[in-house]
C-alpha cells in the first residue's frame, strides 16, 4: 500500500500579487522564493532553510528589477532568476552569492501577456519554456553557454507550461491547448535534448485534468506532478516511477488551495510547494519531509 505523503499548510508571511506566481528553487542549502511585491512591482526575495519558516524580516530586491517573476534555477554555481517585463521581453538576472545580482538582460524572446515560464537543467544545459507573444505555441529557449530558441510544436491555453528533467530526459506538462478552450486534459510531452519534442505515451496523463498550470518534480525516487483540480478548488497529485505512468497519488488532494498551479522545490530530502492562494494575496507553502 502507497505511504500516505503528509504536507504542512501554511503561509510563508509575505503577500504577492495573484496573478504573479511566485517562483522556488535551493541554493546554498535554503529554499528561495521570488514574487512580485503588491503594488510596487518590484521583485522580492524571501529565503528559508525548511520551508516552513521564513525570513520575512530580511526580505530583500532583487536589484533593480521589476516585472513578473516566472522561474529560477541554480547552474554552473549560480542562482538565476527570469521575469517578464515590459512588452512582454523575457530578462535574465544572476548571483553568485544570493545577495548581488548582476544588471538584467534581455535573452532576446518574448512571451505572451500574463504567461508564465519554467525551467529545468540537464547536463550542461537548461531550458526555460512559456508561451510566445500573442498566441498560444510554447517556446522554448535553451542555454549551453548561449541561447538557442524554437517551437516544441505544443499549445496549451493556461499561463505557464511545466518542465522537469527527470530520468535523462526533459518533460513537457501543460493543460491542453484545443480549438475550444474548454479541453482541460494535462498533456506530456519529452525531449532528449530539449530541443525536438514528441508527444509521451500516453499523450493525456491519464485520469487528469486541470484549470491552470501543471508542475511536476523528482522526488523520492518518483516523479510527482501538481496541478490545480478542472473546477480550480484544489492541489491534485499524480506520481510515476518511470515518469510516463502516472497514478493518483496519496494523498490526491493535498490540502492546498491556489489560485494557479505551485512552483516546487527539493532541498536534500524536503519538498516545498509555493503558491498565491485563491482569492487572496498570501504565499502559501506545502512541505513534506519523509
Amino acid at each position: 500500500m502507497e505511504t500516505l505523503m503528509q504536507f504542512q499548510i501554511g503561509a510563508t508571511g509575505v503577500n504577492a500579487n495573484e496573478w504573479i506566481q511566485p517562483t522556488i528553487c535551493t541554493f546554498k542549502n535554503q529554499f528561495h522564493c521570488f514574487y512580485g511585491e503588491l503594488g510596487s512591482g518590484r521583485i522580492k526575495h524571501v529565503r528559508s532553510s525548511d520551508g516552513i519558516h521564513w525570513d520575512v524580516a530580511h526580505q530583500t530586491n532583487v536589484g533593480d528589477s521589476r516585472g513578473r517573476p516566472s522561474c529560477s534555477i541554480v547552474f554552473w554555481g549560480q542562482m538565476h532568476v527570469f521575469y517578464r517585463h515590459g512588452r512582454g521581453e523575457i530578462l535574465h538576472i544572476r548571483t553568485t552569492d544570493g545577495e548581488t545580482w548582476d544588471t538584467p538582460y534581455n535573452i532576446g524572446w518574448a512571451t505572451e501577456d500574463r504567461s508564465g515560464a519554467s525551467v529545468a537543467s540537464l547536463d550542461d544545459s537548461f531550458v526555460l519554456v512559456y508561451r510566445n507573444y500573442q498566441g498560444d505555441g510554447i517556446m522554448y529557449s535553451k542555454f549551453t553557454g548561449g541561447w538557442k530558441h524554437g517551437n516544441t510544436g505544443h499549445t496549451s491555453r493556461a499561463p505557464r507550461p511545466g518542465i522537469v528533467a527527470y530520468g535523462g530526459r526533459y518533460h513537457l506538462f501543460y493543460k491542453d491547448g484545443g480549438d475550444n478552450g474548454h479541453n482541460r486534459g494535462i498533456m506530456h510531452a519529452f525531449s532528449n535534448d530539449g530541443e525536438t519534442w514528441m508527444g509521451a505515451t500516453p499523450f493525456h496523463v491519464s485520469n487528469t485534468e486541470t484549470s491552470a498550470s501543471p508542475i511536476a518534480v523528482g522526488y523520492g525516487a518518483k516523479l510527482h506532478l501538481f496541478y490545480r483540480d478542472a473546477r480550480g478548488n484544489a492541489i491534485f497529485h499524480a506520481a510515476s516511477v518511470n515518469g510516463f505512468e502516472f497514478e493518483p497519488a496519496a494523498p490526491f488532494n493535498i490540502g492546498l488551495d491556489l489560485y494557479d498551479g505551485p512552483s516546487t522545490a527539493v532541498l536534500d530530502n524536503t519538498l516545498c510547494l509555493i503558491g498565491v492562494e485563491a482569492n487572496g494575496s498570501k504565499v502559501m507553502r506545502a512541505v513534506h519531509k519523509p
